[in-house]
């Protein structure tokens, strides 16, 4: 006669675990499943130990080791990249005088974009979808010497030059509207490793100084004296290291060094006292993601840690628009430029006045005349600066669908509409 199984009085359940131990499990698991396994139980992962602020929950500490972790080796991909990249840690980015004390403290210095949001992912940082994905820091005006000193002194980068402007290719970062009121970027600054092989004659014929070996100490010296250079100079290269050069006194500059730029560094305005602000910026919500050396941020976790995101509703606004014109007068344009007649010209026309408010702007106005634009046409600027500035949120989109990030609710036809080049002029 079989007799009934007794209940195994063996069976152990996290309940039963030391937080130590639950640590030491959770050590292995990417942000998304580390997440995963903390959303099991509230009262055990979210109920904090002391009396203390939610933050020092065990969910919380066992999510930010993940993110953390993810974070260094996603940097680490990065910087792999090529032959003449310099490793540096996320440790290395931050001035440990502005890194917050707490929560209530405003953050001066964040590491966001493409980066965090691969950590976010869980993904390595090798897959060839995010082979272009840089390096992009946000910081405050007064913060901003601080950074260049970390990123010369101690990631070996070289500043290449301001990349601000709207014509900007193969970046994740898009950036403001240029002409908005509600503009809080100042400009965004590139950054490469130095050289370690050849010299100055291989960049293209623009030194003066040719003939400088990238690992001598005449050419570090000569980027030093084309720093001091830049930090006084105006036109076109005035905002170069704005404000205060370094804080370590040697800014070093190589302009020719812009084509390998992989690190960013966008600055403020004067009155931006939280970095935070400089992140809205971004046309998806996943791209907020961000880390001050002290916390990482994700927002709305539940949809980034499983790969979904939203458009932001300004910019979820203005593209909605655009691409409902674009079905009513331009279905078949292929291209745009300066000898076309004006069928693009009169999408940004019709487009809503609340759309463009959103972002700061007052409407297009085209004032050209005739069956063509010509780029005579007072009208023609800006029609370039805002026809592009939506193209690249529409590509950004398309990008990141195509690297698997889910966009919740798109823009009407923006992920399927075969993006109209402009030949700019």
């Amino acid at each position: 006669m079989l007799m009934p199984k007794e209940k195994s009085t063996n069976a152990v359940s996290m309940r039963d675990m030391s937080e130590d131990i639950l640590k030491r499990i959770a050590a292995s698991l990417s942000p998304p499943d580390a997440f995963s396994l903390v959303s099991t139980s509230k009262k055990l992962f979210w109920s904090s130990s002391t009396k203390g602020p939610r933050e020092h929950s065990l969910g919380v500490t066992i999510v930010q080791s993940a993110l953390r972790r993810q974070l260094e080796v996603v940097l680490k991909a990065v910087t792999s990249r090529g032959d003449t990249r310099r490793p540096f840690t996320v440790q290395d980015l931050f001035p440990e005088n502005l890194v917050p004390v707490n929560s209530k403290e405003n953050p001066q210095v964040l590491l966001s974009g493409s980066l965090a949001v691969q950590s976010v992912l869980g993904l390595s940082g090798e897959d060839e979808k995010w082979k272009d994905a840089d390096v992009d820091i946000f910081c405050t005006w007064k913060a901003a010497p601080f950074v260049r000193q970390r990123l010369i002194e101690l990631c070996g980068l070289i500043c290449s030059g301001v990349d601000n402007t709207y014509r900007q290719d193969g970046r994740d970062l898009n950036g403001d509207f240029e002409r908005s009121s509600l503009s809080v970027i100042h400009h965004v600054e590139s950054y490469n490793s130095r050289p370690t092989k050849g010299n100055t004659d291989d960049e293209g014929g623009y030194y003066l100084n040719a003939g400088l070996e990238y690992n001598s100490d005449e050419y570090y010296a000569q980027t030093i004296k084309w720093g001091a250079e830049v930090l006084v100079s105006t036109g076109r290269r005035e905002m170069v290291g704005k404000p205060g050069g370094s804080a370590g006194g040697a800014f070093a500059y190589d302009w020719e060094l812009r084509c390998g730029s992989f690190v960013q560094l966008i600055v403020g305005f004067h009155d931006v006292i939280d970095a935070r602000e400089l992140l809205e910026s971004f046309d998806l919500e996943i791209c907020k993601s961000s880390f001050d050396n002290r916390v990482f941020r994700v927002p709305s976790p539940g949809n980034s840690f499983a790969g979904h995101t939203a458009v932001t509703p300004v910019r979820h606004g203005l593209i909605d628009d655009f691409m409902r014109n674009v079905t009513k007068f331009a279905p078949k344009v292929k291209y745009v430029d300066c000898d076309d007649n004006r069928t693009m010209s009169k999408v940004l026309v019709n487009m809503k006045k609340s759309s463009w408010a959103g972002l700061g702007a007052t409407p297009y106005k085209d004032t050209g005349k005739g069956e063509f634009m010509d780029f005579m046409d007072p009208s023609w600027d800006d029609f370039q600066c805002r026809y592009i500035f939506i193209t690249k949120l529409i590509k950004r989109m398309k990008k990141y669908a195509e690297r698997g990030v889910k966009i919740d609710d798109p823009p009407h036809g923006a992920l399927d509409w075969v993006v109209a080049d402009i030949f700019v002029g």
